[in-house]
């Protein structure tokens, strides 16, 4: 009896010593804490509800700590981004690739007299869309009957059957194009680079675009090596300038029914696509380009560098280049890429204007049973599907134009002399086929446009110590100070448990003996 009143003092001293321990750690945290207010909860009252006040103040300035510190790592979370633009004075600028296009794609001479191909060379061009015309239409070539759906991906459209339009295979079409195209000496009568004059065949090569065959100067030259020439000057006295030769008596269908050049600025590496950029120049005119380079720089994921959409980081380690047909991403080509992609899956044969393929090349049957019908019926639907998304590097040039008559009433004059034509004669050669071009740099200033996190996890620390000073006065050591006591109440918890369920078990072990034991003075 005496041992079990002893046990119950111990397990009442341990319990008394571990609430004093805990109220020993508040009472000395509450002198000491750099909080501002928690000295003030427990401190003298010198009216009513003293205490209560402050304690509110104080939970009330933490929560709102909390709510702040939440909406800062939310708006972490959500990786936003901002934009610096610089406008630096470089030495040197970089030359874009320039590349020129008559916008008459075959030399009606040179085309060989063969119905079908002409026939679909008109619903190649706008005129058909104009007046109407479909793969199904009857023209001057009467359209044969078949039972193919161009758009199944099962139709049988091999240039192993009959020919019901044309003898002519697809690489026999795709060398037609080229042949059938001005070459450099017709289309090209006089060019300058840096005010000296330069033979054309040296400064410019032919490359086949969606637009037929077309010149560019500064882009990729034999092996697929790039040029990448600078300028030091600016103004329309530098630069590149050509004089073009057009030929309208040479027209035929073409894809835009317009007349005259068009003008495209871009990076030497990236393949040209006329159909879809650049600037269209009338003939009879002097045209100056002045353009102005501007250098976009986006963040690759996590980040969205367009709004909604990520960007495609080509300089990553871990990019995989997919466009088979084009050596430098863009999201043209991508776009150019998924509907050629579209149409081989549904014909097993590609346009003869793609530059870089590797695929058959359709032959005109194939050309008019499925690949125009399978081309005209790409919907926006497919184009959302392609997945297409902007690279996050790109150059972009601003370009400002100008304008005037090719050549004033003087020199008409004077040239109508020497060449001892007419003046009817004269002003229809220069009106309908001559375009002057110059392309300069307007000045040395590059725009860098960067895009940058808005905030990172510095910012967070940065925003973190200035509202824990502006709600509570406190700084990162204070909030050490209150972990430092939460944790040793919580040890001193442990240790307080741990001594309760000690002291049971040693009752109950103290219980058991008791009954197996038998007093000596009840042995008689």
């Amino acid at each position: 009896m005496t041992s079990e009143v002893k046990d119950t003092e111990n397990e009442v001293t341990d319990d008394t010593k571990a609430t004093e321990g805990a109220k020993g750690i508040w009472v000395f945290y509450r002198s000491s804490a750099t909080i501002h207010g928690v000295a003030q909860v427990a401190g003298p009252p010198l009216y009513s509800f003293r205490k209560w006040i402050w304690l509110f103040l104080v939970l009330s300035m933490g929560t709102g700590l909390c709510v702040i510190l939440f909406i800062q790592v939310q708006r972490l979370a959500s990786f936003p981004t901002r934009t610096s633009v610089r406008a630096e004075f470089d030495d040197e600028v970089p030359f874009p690739a320039v590349t020129l296009c008559n916008l008459n794609q075959f030399t009606k001479s040179r085309l060989p007299l063969d119905p079908g191909l002409r026939y679909l060379i008109k619903l190649l061009s706008e005129a058909s869309v104009i007046g109407q015309e479909t793969y199904t239409s009857t023209t001057t070539t009467p359209q044969p009957q078949t039972d193919l759906n161009p758009t199944s991906k099962n139709a049988d459209i091999s240039s192993s059957r009959v020919p019901r339009w044309s003898n002519i295979t697809g690489p026999e079409l795709h060398q037609i194009v080229w042949d059938t195209a001005q070459d450099t000496s017709d289309f090209l009568y006089l060019c300058s680079w840096e005010r000296q004059i330069v033979p054309c065949r040296e400064m410019f090569e032919a490359t086949l675009t969606d637009l037929g065959v077309c010149f560019t100067f500064n882009g990729r030259g034999v092996g697929g090596r790039y040029k990448k020439l600078m300028s030091s000057q600016f103004g329309a006295w530098t630069g590149m300038r050509v004089l073009m030769f057009i030929n309208q008596t040479e027209y035929y269908y073409a894809k835009t029914m317009q007349t005259g050049v068009k003008v495209l600025l871009h990076e030497p590496e990236v393949t040209p696509m006329p159909s879809t950029s650049g600037m269209l120049m009338r003939p009879g005119v002097s045209a100056h380009l002045a353009f102005r380079r501007t250098e976009h720089q986006g963040l690759a994921a996590p980040y969205k560098a367009y709004r909604n959409v990520y960007c495609v980081d080509t300089e990553s380690s871990e990019y995989k280049h997919t466009l088979g047909r084009y050596g430098v991403y863009t999201e043209t080509a991508c776009y150019r890429d998924c509907l050629l992609e579209y149409v081989v899956a549904r014909c097993n044969c590609t346009s003869p204007f793609e530059p870089e393929e590797t695929r058959a090349v359709c032959s005109v049957d194939q050309m008019i049973e499925c690949y125009i019908p399978v081309f005209n019926s790409f919907s926006n639907q497919d184009l959302y599907k392609c997945d297409c998304r902007p690279p996050c590097k790109r150059v972009m040039y601003n370009i400002k134009s100008s304008y005037a008559d090719f050549a004033s009433q003087f020199m008409e004059e004077m040239s109508r002399k020497e060449r001892n034509r007419s003046d009817e004669d004269f002003l229809r050669y220069k009106n309908r086929n001559v375009v002057d071009v110059r392309v300069f740099l307007d000045s040395m200033l590059v725009v860098r446009v960067q895009q940058e996190p808005e905030m990172t996890f510095t910012d967070i620390l940065g925003t973190l110590g200035g509202h824990l000073g502006l709600f509570l006065g406190a700084s990162i050591l204070s909030i050490t100070e209150l972990t430092e006591m939460l944790l040793l109440l919580l040890l001193r918890c442990f240790r307080s448990r741990g001594k309760t369920a000690k002291n049971g078990k040693g009752e109950q072990n103290g219980a058991a003996v008791s009954s197996t034991i038998t007093p000596r003075g009840n042995a008689t």
